[in-house]
């Protein structure tokens, strides 16, 4: 075996430590690649909900004798979808702000895949919908 030989063969024996830090460095990468991915969905998402709660006018309003508004007032079904919309911007806020804040990308990925589990009603473990 000729030295050129040898020394190839003396660094591939020594590519252990090479190699590892390869591997771990390709799977950070996935991971980072993965939740950023999902954060952007999720979101561009959030941002679509926030523009869909804009669009919910008020169905009517009061004037003074000047012209001005007084007060605005929205109908039931509109108060609802209004309520819902904000109720699903908290959670979705609350989600992305948890995986920055701790790691935890559970809600994002949910969120992210369009799996989003429905809210639970904390005091009986049922399903938040089915009771109201």
């Amino acid at each position: 075996m000729n030295s050129v030989q040898m020394k190839v063969a003396e660094s591939i024996a020594a590519l252990g430590p090479q190699v590892h830090d390869k591997i771990v460095g390709v799977m950070v990468d996935r991971e980072a690649e993965r939740r950023s991915s999902a954060m952007v969905r999720v979101i561009d998402k959030l941002e679509g909900f926030e523009k869909d709660l804009l669009k919910l006018k008020p169905d009517g309003a009061t004037y003074d004798e000047k012209g001005g508004k007084i007060t605005e007032y929205y109908s039931k079904q509109r108060t609802d979808e209004r309520k819902k919309l904000g109720d699903k911007i908290a959670k979705w806020t609350a989600g992305i702000n948890k995986a920055l804040e701790s790691n935890d990308y559970q809600k994002v990925y949910e969120f992210a895949s369009g799996n989003e589990k429905p809210d639970r009603d904390e005091d009986s473990g049922e399903d938040a919908k089915a009771t109201t």
